[in-house]
């Protein structure tokens, strides 16, 4: 839109990194949002794939000197140019003793889950290097290839424990010198070691212990940078990390663009969210585990077969208040399926048709969704509306829609939360134990040059999901040190307000129905005005301003009351734009 050339400040969500959001404009770093998280998180990429956010689950994947383990070798960082043009590429050195050499950092996997790891090398005067994913306990359970950085060729095996499997392995070009070497496989463990060997050219056997080889050293030397392991059985799109966390979640759920995803801290409580066969969850149906490919594109869905009245549900009491239960399902041969929040007299239920798409029926003091996730697969969700003693989750075979569930039927099932909350968020992969993700935060301070002080616009495009909080949910905010002004909505309404030395301005209206929203609030002495989807949802003559300096986008007091939403854009205008030009820049 033309109104966007008076913008002093525009996010859209394409390009960040850890705890940084770049803005479009302006365009020298000025207004680059500082993102915070503490954690990972996951996501919907633009492929329609549920993944952990960074998706590369090394830390410190370009500092080898700091954070990897190192033996009978030695780093030194940033030597020469890297392949993204930075002197950011250490130098790797084997010893000149007769001992095995070792490169290794230790993230946590999924064990049985096919998994990549990537690194780029370049010759300098060590010819060969091995690739390797190896069991921390070192007992010949391991992965990997042998790379020829000369003939550009691999060998690969695997460890003569027989828990591993290699899948394949690859060397591309990355130009000037520089190769991309991968490999892919299984290995049961969790506690993975990700290796990066020197080698004499020996060659690699299923008894080299930790794929590494015994050889007597002659101080030759190679390049590395960009480490990275991702789940899935190709190598993904390099992702620089740090300490993972704090990275923006560019959410593409529904297909579309992409969307900032903000979300308040939430725990999934159950265990073992991926593995309905594990015996922390009671079943009397029948459970084959890693079937299919579930909604993370990789085979580790379970399949569960229903007989009459069959249940798959887990007993831990959970205490008053509200819930929200979830999980992902894809139908084998009966369209219809039902989960419930169970207490000790009571069972909130709903029926969800998974050929239409539609929630069926629900008891008393419940509220249900379903999501389409593509692929068949659907994400349901139960919530219940009355704090209550949580006695069961249950899943269960239904028939015909109906309440009653002593139904039969073939399902795939994934994916499984359970939330403290009147509604569900992103989903959080648990294995052992329930895992917090924390709140997202998006702000930047000490940027009142990009702020009107005496009039301005405050304007946000973003996915209402009806998820507020009774208290509101911020969607954009500025602040001075004694002013504020804001955008918030519940549930049911969306409010602008400018506070300066008390409230100058308030105005109130209905949110509507769900989806996308573009908000734009005008202020100015005695002129405040604040549009909705191009309609004017009120105005106010009356009311000072006073001096903005931070910017705030869907959360307030960091993170406090978050938005729980996609956000799709924000700006800033330093003027207060016309009536007609809020309507045209709110226009859908």
């Amino acid at each position: 839109m033309s109104n966007y050339d008076d913008a002093s400040l525009i996010m859209y969500p394409s390009g960040y990194k850890e705890d940084k959001i770049y803005s479009l404009k302006p365009t020298d770093g000025s207004g680059d949002l500082t993102f915070t998280r503490a954690s990972t998180a996951t996501r919907v990429n633009s492929a329609g794939l549920v993944e952990v956010v960074p998706l590369n689950l090394v830390q410190n994947s370009e500092t080898f000197s700091g954070g990897w383990t190192t033996a009978n070798l030695s780093i030194s960082a940033n030597t020469t140019t890297a392949p993204n043009g930075t002197t950011t590429a250490d130098t790797i050195t084997e010893d000149t003793s007769t001992t095995r050499k070792i490169l290794y950092t230790d993230p946590t996997i999924v064990a049985n889950q096919e998994i990549t790891l990537t690194i780029y090398v370049k010759k300098n005067t060590l010819q060969y290097v091995r690739l390797i994913a190896n069991d921390l306990a070192e007992n010949f359970r391991w992965f990997g290839a042998q790379f020829d950085l000369t003939a550009l060729t691999y060998t690969s095996a695997t460890g003569s424990n027989g828990n591993a499997t290699f899948t394949s392995a690859s060397i591309t070009d990355a130009g000037n010198g520089w190769y991309r070497i991968a490999v892919s496989g299984t290995i049961n463990t969790t506690s993975l070691l990700f290796g990066i060997f020197p080698s004499n050219g020996a060659t690699l056997s299923s008894s080299d212990d930790r794929g590494g080889n015994t050889y007597l050293g002659t101080g030759k030397t190679a390049y590395i940078w960009g480490a990275q392991l991702n789940i899935g059985s190709t190598a993904k799109t390099y992702f620089p990390t740090t300490d993972r966390l704090n990275v923006p979640r560019i959410d593409y759920t529904g297909g579309g663009c992409g969307s900032l995803l903000l979300e308040k801290q939430s725990t999934n409580l159950v265990n073992y969210s991926e593995d309905f066969t594990n015996g922390y969850w009671i079943s009397s149906a029948s459970i084959t585990a890693n079937t299919v490919n579930s909604p993370d594109g990789t085979q580790n869905a379970d399949t569960v077969v229903f007989a009459s009245n069959n249940q798959l549900y887990n007993g831990t009491v959970r205490t008053s208040g509200n819930y929200s239960l979830s999980v992902f399902v894809k139908k084998g041969n009966n369209r219809y399926f039902s989960i419930q929040l169970e207490t000790a007299v009571f069972a909130y239920q709903a029926i969800y048709d998974l050929d239409t798409t539609t929630v069926t029926n629900t008891t008393a003091n419940t509220t249900a969704s379903i999501t389409d996730f593509g692929g068949g697969w659907f994400r349901v969700t139960v919530m219940n509306t009355t704090a209550a003693i949580i006695t069961f989750t249950t899943f269960q075979a239904a028939l015909s829609g109906t309440i009653i569930t002593n139904g039969a039927g073939t399902y795939y099932l994934w994916g499984a939360q359970l939330e403290a909350s009147s509604y569900k968020t992103s989903y959080i992969p648990t294995v052992a134990s329930s895992v917090t993700r924390l709140a997202d935060a998006a702000s930047k301070t000490g940027i009142s040059s990009l702020i009107g002080q005496t009039e301005g616009v405050l304007f946000a495009d973003f996915n209402f999901e009806q998820k507020g909080d009774t208290s509101g949910n911020v969607v954009i905010l500025l602040r001075g040190s004694s002013s504020e002004a804001y955008i918030y909505l519940t549930s049911s309404n969306v409010q602008a307000d400018f506070i300066s030395g008390g409230i100058q301005c308030s105005i109130l209206g209905s949110i509507g129905a769900v989806g996308r929203k573009k908000i734009a609030f005008a202020y100015k002495q005695n002129d405040f005005a604040l549009y909705m989807n191009g309609v004017q949802i009120g105005t106010d003559s009356s009311g000072t301003v006073g001096s903005l300096t931070a910017l705030t986008i869907g959360s307030y007091d960091s993170p406090g009351y978050v938005l729980n939403s996609g956000i799709n854009q924000a700006a800033l205008f330093k003027t207060r734009l016309t009536n007609a030009e809020l309507a045209s820049l709110t226009t859908i």
